[in-house]
């Protein structure tokens, strides 16, 4: 689910954090991360589960609707493609979808019913519904193309959800593109007569060692990392370097130092990209200069050697 550009990012997050903390351990401020790390699985649950909600609040309507004292044709006889979709039955049923709802403390939705209101009348005012809907017979795939619509569309994009999703978790913001990423493709690939299956936040056992020796290398070398920095920064007084670019260029020398299979270049590339997004404008030209002298170096004086 999570590759490892993003793991760098949940790494300077919680190593940003630990700055900014005035107690700190390494076990604590580890234990934030992979917590971090793992809140991603509650997402991706949580956005499938929503559009379980809104199927839920479909057929409470349509049921309501049939329970009228003069009720209409239409409301005896309502179109049920979307309560009866398999593809969501396929996520209902799921095994692996129903542990990790478990293990989420509480009904997530059940006092959010307002948001799962905005939701479906999103929902039922697009055409890919209206079009989906037209007809009281579908096969696999239209039922299939129409999740995928309903969460490339609505769950995704909605700017309500990400502001809802943010004040749940403060680092979730970040974390929603890599979800919708992972969420379509495993809807996309879902195949008929199959469960809808979560997996693990992290591909392998190398992505979960990478992602706590890169911390505790972070946490332990952190002094003499600085001292990196400032000899490569004559012309800089180091407290005026912003902390961001400090954390991502200690974060880069560490992979330089502790992780022999990675290229220089690739980890230069790797924070130049990430400091782009959550730097200045002139994080990404700074730290690529700091980075480029030490690897030459490095280089040169066979300090270090990659495989």
């Amino acid at each position: 689910m999570i590759n490892r550009r993003h793991i760098r990012v949940k790494i300077m997050q919680s190593a940003y954090a630990m700055r900014l903390s005035k107690n700190t351990t390494l076990e604590g401020e580890k234990g934030f991360l992979l917590n971090s790390i793992h809140k991603m699985q509650d997402l991706s649950v949580l956005m499938l589960d929503l559009m379980l909600e809104v199927s839920n609040l479909a057929e409470s309507k349509i049921n309501l609707n049939k329970s009228k004292i003069r009720a209409t044709t239409e409301d005896l006889n309502p179109n049920t493609k979307f309560v009866d979709n398999v593809v969501l039955d396929s996520i209902k049923m799921s095994p692996s979808f129903r542990a990790c709802k478990e293990n989420i403390e509480e009904p997530f939705w059940e006092d959010k019913k307002q948001c799962v209101l905005v939701i479906y009348n999103l929902l039922v005012k697009t055409d890919f519904y209206k079009e989906y809907m037209s007809t009281t017979e579908s096969t696999y795939e239209d039922d299939k193309n129409f999740i995928i619509s309903f969460f490339k569309e609505i769950i995704a994009k909605e700017e309500i959800l990400h502001d809802f999703f943010e004040d749940e978790h403060i680092f979730w913001v970040d974390d929603i593109p890599v979800i919708n990423t992972y969420v379509l493709k495993k809807l996309k690939n879902l195949k008929e007569k199959s469960f809808y299956k979560v997996e693990d936040v992290l591909k392998n056992f190398d992505d979960m060692e990478f992602s706590t020796s890169l911390f505790e290398n972070y946490f332990t070398e952190g002094v003499s990392l600085e001292k990196q920095i400032i000899e490569k920064t004559p012309n800089w007084e180091f407290d005026r370097i912003a902390l961001l670019d400090v954390i991502l260029i200690k974060l880069a020398l560490c992979e330089f130092n502790f992780y022999s299979s990675i290229p220089f270049r690739v980890t230069i590339n790797e924070y130049i990209e990430i400091s782009k997004e959550y730097g200045n404008e002139k994080s990404g030209m700074f730290i690529n200069g700091i980075l480029d002298r030490i690897s030459k170096e490095y280089e040169k004086n066979n300090t270090v050697t990659k495989k």
